[in-house]
């Protein structure tokens, strides 16, 4: 529900923000955005008067069938996938999550939806020529894996995993990982004047030469140190969380593996592992550490 109402009102936002858009382009007024709302709002209300009420029970019939079609086989919604336009994918997106598959705890509804995953990753597969570009690019279909992954049982799982690793980073006050080598040098030359009290009185290096500091090799190889470690605990976190991953994740996984492997064949396992640890880490862990609201 909560997921579900931010949709809404990120919807009402991206609507909210193309009236200002037109406001500043076109120098419209808002009299008259509110002027042709008011319009349209009475041909609404004169278009619904004049429908009878046998004529609207016609439509929902029609409404309710065409769900049925749609929500019965999963590549009539499968295809519409791959033929929506770029500006519509969001939309389909969450209508698909939050609408037609929105009760995540009816067993009925969630296994409709993981057999549309089915059918898309199929879909995905008929048309790559290499395994490694597969699930890659920023598609409708790789939103709804991002968009279901997010929900309820996937969420919980990310704050208990990333909860320790977090706090720990957190509770580091003097912790820096800035691996940029000007920045570093920066960093050491200002830390040196505010500890000293005094300019440092040394010319700035160029920053074709920044790297060869010995100050700044030295640093840089103490935050990859740290860096290194603290990825280590994050993915050891990770990992120890395998038996908690939610069904619907790892059966997307299951897919993913078992589709690779009649499209490309098993001669690479590895290959395949990566493309599944790319879906996961993609569309489950850089999601949720990346954009945690």
């Amino acid at each position: 529900i909560r997921d579900r109402s931010t949709w809404v009102l990120e919807k009402e936002l991206d609507e909210l923000e193309n009236k200002i858009s037109l406001l500043v382009r076109n120098r419209i007024t808002v009299q008259q955005i509110i002027a042709e709302s008011s319009g349209l709002l009475r041909e609404i209300d004169k278009r619904a008067s004049t429908d009878s009420s046998i004529h609207l029970k016609e439509k929902k019939a029609i409404y309710s069938e065409f769900l049925q079609l749609l929500l019965g086989d999963c590549n009539y919604l499968a295809q519409l996938f791959q033929l929506i336009e770029p500006r519509d994918r969001d939309l389909l997106v969450q209508t698909t999550v939050f609408t037609l598959f929105g009760d995540q705890y009816d067993a009925r509804i969630h296994n409709q939806l993981l057999r549309l995953f089915e059918s898309l990753v199929k879909l995905e597969f008929e048309d790559c020529l290499e395994m490694g570009s597969a699930l890659r690019a920023n598609t409708a279909i790789t939103k709804l894996m991002t968009a279901y992954c997010r929900r309820g049982e996937g969420s919980d799982l990310l704050k208990r995993v990333l909860n320790a690793p977090i706090t720990e980073i957190c509770h580091q006050d003097q912790l820096v990982l800035e691996m940029n080598p000007l920045k570093v040098y920066q960093q050491i030359v200002s830390s040196s004047e505010v500890r000293t009290g005094s300019s440092s009185g040394e010319n700035p290096l160029p920053p074709e030469d920044v790297e060869n500091d010995s100050r700044v090799r030295d640093e840089m190889t103490r935050r990859a140190d740290a860096l290194q470690r603290l990825s280590e605990e994050c993915l050891s976190s990770f990992i120890d969380a395998l038996p908690s991953f939610p069904y619907g994740i790892r059966y997307i996984s299951k897919c993913i593996g078992a589709l690779a492997r009649t499209k490309f064949g098993d001669n690479d396992s590895r290959k395949v592992n990566c493309l599944i640890g790319g879906f996961v880490f993609l569309r489950f862990f850089n999601p949720g550490l990346c954009t945690p609201d």
